[in-house]
Formats: structure tokens, C-alpha cells, sequence
């Protein structure tokens, strides 16, 4: 083990066991954006948390978490998955590590009057870390020495902090002034959520250069958290309509689902590079640890587009990838699988009605599967001609009126061609209504006179109307 387990209080109890890792592995199936992970699971048990355990933080292959052994008796443990330490403050009745980095480790305990502490592990000592003036407060989260958390006020407001190893600093979000959490930090970024008026919760990422960015999970009712940071991957949780609990990924701009495959209410709390970790809830309801190593799938260069065409035209969808090994696809219209549409395009060779609507495709290998931005297939009525111009004659000088009349899917647009000698029409500048005049008709205006009718599914050139001009 790497931390030593001398420290304030004495030495906490020591235990060995190996092979506690029980492997059930499964692709996430639940779907949310574009870019996806696959994720593989590992129950990670605390061996003697009868009662439930929870993973709560990693780095590197060494994570921290809580277990109990009795219905109320809650510890710490440190753990390389093989061994498992039990780390327990000397001046708490429970312990709750919740993240480490190098040879520290940070959390919080309850102390015997049942008040909240946080506190920091240098491998061989605690040392209590109380906001000043704060009635009770956790140390969430720790990054190149530098320390997150919360504390609450004598108000009972609940706010952020920056510890910097010598200096607290106040931190919380704009919107949430009295109801801010900061639960992670990587490098200067610090991730948490808030709550705002209408106690709805919400996400945040705050970037020194950026400031901060509020994030919404798109399927919460009105509760979203981000639990953790490591490089451009956010872990966390949302609460859906039916209260149910889902942990997801983040990378900025895509939601990937993290739910544990046999398990409820999943708590994502911690990740390290490609490792996440957390606890989700039995059947029983009996709280059980994960970690979780996530991996890249299949990468989408360039998703179908949106295709309007008429009734009877063809359209065609088409997805560029890359990955490997060997990627599968499966077509889907409005959220249904398209039997035997299992091939980078998907063509309707004659079009109808019933075919407008989204279309997108799931890209797959064994390492995850990847979801394409939905294209929208618009089905719209072809141009039809109902009225063409008709022929005139007109003496020199005098003046004559062409028009049109048409049907199909607007908008409709209209541009005039004259041809002196068919079938050569050239387009009449500025002629682009539903009739065309000639007001003073000369033999250079005699000739053919049509119009072409376009909308979304093409154009179509109206019968001509011939032109005479007597002198």
C-alpha cells in the first residue's frame, strides 16, 4: 500500500484479502447524445461492508471509499483492490474519505456531538479542516495541493470553498449564492452543482480562464450534479421524472450514460483518467461499490444529413466512422430500429408520406457504441403546373400579360425564360412572379414565353406561351 498507517489517534487495523475484484462486465445501454463510452464494471466491495460500501475517489489504481459494518457504524478504507485498510479519523465517530491525490487524502467525519468536519491525510496524520466560523463543513476534493469543498454557514446556507494550503477563499456560483457545492477539482477547474431559487439543482464547470458554465442533464426532472473532474471528463448524476438516479460521463459537450447493468440509483463519485468510480444500489437496496474503466467507441467523422425530397424521390442517409476493431450499424427512424438497415447508408428508394421524420445510426464495436446526430427527412408534394402561359399576339407597341398557376409544397419560386427559337431558354432578369408583362411588345419580344416552378423537391418548366407581335 502506499500510505503508511501511523498517525493522530494511533494505528488503525490492518487487512489483507486478495481477489475481492468480481468482474460483470456489460456495455452501458442506456442512450443519451453522441459521442458514448463503453463502460466496464467492477463490483468493488469493502470485504467487511456488510451493510454497503461506496468507492468515493481514485487516483492512479489506489481509491478511498466508506463502508459499514453494522447498520449505523460508518468507516473509511483505502484500498489497491486487493488490500483494504481501513483509514478511520481518530476524533470521528464515522469517517468518510471522498478523494486522494499523491500521499493525501481528503473528507470528512462526525464527531461525537454528531457535527461535521472536514479533514486532510498527509499518510500519517490527520489534520481537521474547518472553514472559519463554519458549523459544519466537508473537504470534497484535492488537486496539486489545492483543496475543495463546502461548509455551512451560521444561516444555514450552504457554500463552496478554495483551500490553498494556508488561505481559505469563499466559492460560489452566480446563481446559486446560498446553495453551492464544490465536489471536484483537476488542475484549477472545479466542478459541483448549486441550487437556485425554485431549489431545482444544477450542474456547474468552473474554468479560471472561463469562468462559470451551468450544465443541465437533458432527461433530469430538476436535479443535476457533477461529482468529479480528470482531465475533459466530468462524472456525475441526475435525478430523472420518476426519481429514478443515473450517473453519467461528460466530456463538454456529450452526456454518456454510466449506470451499473444489475444495479439502481447509480452514484458516480470519483474518476482518474479512464477509471470511474461510485455505488449504485441492489436489488435489496444494499449499496455496492464500482469502478468502472471507460474507453473510447467508434468515432463519428461526419453524420447523415437532413434530406428533403418529394413523394416517389429517393433519399439517402450516409455516416462516415473510424475505429476499430470492425464497426456494426443500425439504422433507426423515430427512435425504432430499421430491420436489415444495418450498413454505413440507408437509401428509401421511393419516397412517401409516411417516411418524413429522424433518422439516425448507432455505430458499434466491443468497445462501446456511438450514437449519430439525428437527420430529419422532410417528405414534401412535388411542383405541379396547373395553369401554363398561354399564346398571344399583340400589335407593335402595345403591351401583354403572361401568367401561371401551380401547386406543391411551398414555398414556391418562379423565374421566366424566353427563347426567340426553342428549345434554347434563357432566364429574364427579374422576372420571378407568378405572371410576366411586356409593355411595349417589338419584334425582338416575339418568341416563347414559359416559367419554371420550383420548391424543395425540384423544379418543373410550364408549357410555353408563344408570342406574336404584328407590325
Amino acid at each position: 500500500m502506499r500510505f503508511p498507517l501511523a498517525g493522530r489517534g494511533g494505528v488503525r487495523a490492518r487487512r489483507v484479502l486478495a481477489g475481492v475484484l468480481c468482474v460483470a462486465w456489460g456495455l452501458v445501454t442506456d442512450r443519451a447524445g453522441a459521442v458514448l463510452y463503453s463502460v466496464n464494471l467492477l463490483e468493488q466491495d469493502e470485504p467487511q461492508g456488510d451493510y454497503g460500501s461506496s468507492v468515493t475517489g481514485i487516483s492512479g489504481l489506489i481509491f478511498v471509499g466508506q463502508y459499514s459494518d453494522t447498520a449505523t457504524s460508518l468507516h473509511g478504507y483505502i484500498s489497491d483492490g486487493k488490500t483494504f485498510d481501513t483509514l478511520d479519523d481518530p476524533d470521528g465517530v464515522t469517517t468518510y474519505p471522498k478523494d486522494l491525490s499523491g500521499n493525501y487524502i481528503v473528507g470528512s467525519y462526525t464527531d461525537s456531538s454528531s457535527v461535521v468536519h472536514g479533514f486532510y491525510f498527509d499518510g500519517n496524520s490527520f489534520t481537521t479542516l474547518d472553514y472559519p466560523g463554519s458549523s459544519e463543513c466537508t473537504a470534497n476534493s484535492i488537486s496539486l495541493g489545492v483543496i475543495v469543498g463546502t461548509f455551512e454557514d451560521s444561516s444555514g446556507a450552504f457554500h463552496g470553498f478554495v483551500y490553498n494550503g494556508t488561505a481559505f477563499t469563499p466559492f460560489d456560483a452566480p446563481e446559486g449564492p446560498n446553495l453551492t457545492w464544490a465536489n471536484g477539482i483537476d488542475s484549477g477547474r472545479i466542478v459541483g452543482y448549486y441550487k437556485d431559487a425554485q431549489n431545482a439543482a444544477h450542474a456547474y464547470l468552473y474554468d479560471p480562464n472561463t469562468g462559470f458554465t451551468s450544465v443541465d442533464h437533458p432527461l433530469a426532472a430538476n436535479y443535476t450534479v457533477f461529482s468529479a473532474i480528470s482531465g475533459n471528463l466530468i462524472v456525475g448524476y441526475y435525478v430523472a421524472a420518476d426519481s429514478s438516479r443515473h450517473g453519467f460521463l461528460y466530456d463538454g459537450t456529450t452526456f454518456t450514460p454510466l449506470d451499473a447493468p444489475a444495479g439502481n440509483d447509480t452514484t458516480p463519485l470519483g474518476i482518474s483518467g479512464r477509471l470511474a468510480v461510485g455505488f449504485y444500489q441492489t436489488a435489496t437496496s444494499a449499496a455496492r461499490g464500482f469502478v468502472a474503466l471507460v474507453s473510447p467507441g467508434p468515432i463519428i467523422l461526419t453524420p447523415p444529413a437532413n434530406v428533403t425530397v418529394g413523394v416517389g424521390q429517393s433519399a439517402n442517409f450516409t455516416v462516415t466512422t473510424k475505429g476499430v476493431p470492425r464497426i456494426t450499424y443500425q439504422w433507426e427512424f423515430n427512435g425504432k430500429a430499421i430491420k436489415g438497415a444495418t450498413k454505413a447508408s440507408y437509401a428509401i428508394a421511393r419516397v412517401a408520406a409516411a417516411n418524413a421524420g429522424k433518422y439516425l445510426v448507432v455505430a458499434s464495436n466491443p468497445w462501446g457504441y456511438t450514437i449519430s446526430a439525428t437527420a430529419v427527412l422532410t417528405v414534401v408534394t412535388p411542383v405541379k403546373v396547373t395553369k401554363a402561359p398561354v399564346s398571344q399576339t399583340v400589335s407593335a407597341g402595345g403591351g401583354v400579360q403572361f401568367s401561371v398557376s401551380a401547386t406543391g409544397t411551398g414555398p414556391l419560386s418562379y423565374q421566366w425564360q424566353f427563347a426567340s427559337k426553342p428549345p434554347t431558354y434563357r432566364n429574364i432578369a427579374g422576372a420571378k412572379g407568378t405572371f410576366y408583362v411586356v409593355l411595349d411588345a417589338q419584334a425582338a419580344n416575339a418568341g416563347s414565353y414559359r416559367v419554371v416552378v420550383t420548391n424543395a423537391a425540384g423544379s418543373v418548366a410550364s408549357g410555353a406561351g408563344k408570342l406574336v407581335v404584328r407590325k
